[in-house]
């Protein structure tokens, strides 16, 4: 083997790598968008519980249909 060859392996495999930290790199970011989404809306529903918004029925409505599309969206994509 001369050293074009050796280069051109190592090149390859580099690049391989390159990828494979690219798509790991997407999942970790997809994961950690559905763990933010959640807890965003985890904090929203804690918001509605202390600060009365159950006592106002259209602000409850309100949130709830913001909820339901924020999954339904979260399911489409």
């Amino acid at each position: 083997m001369n050293w074009d060859a050796i280069s051109a392996i190592s090149e390859t495999i580099a690049s391989g790598a390159v990828v494979l930290s690219l798509i790991y790199l997407a999942m970790q970011i997809k994961h950690s968008n559905k763990i933010s989404q959640s807890q965003t809306r985890t904090e929203l529903r804690h918001m509605a519980n202390v600060s009365g918004f159950r006592t106002n029925q259209s602000l409850v409505e309100y949130f709830q249909g913001n909820l339901l599309r924020s999954r339904i969206y979260c399911l489409c994509r």
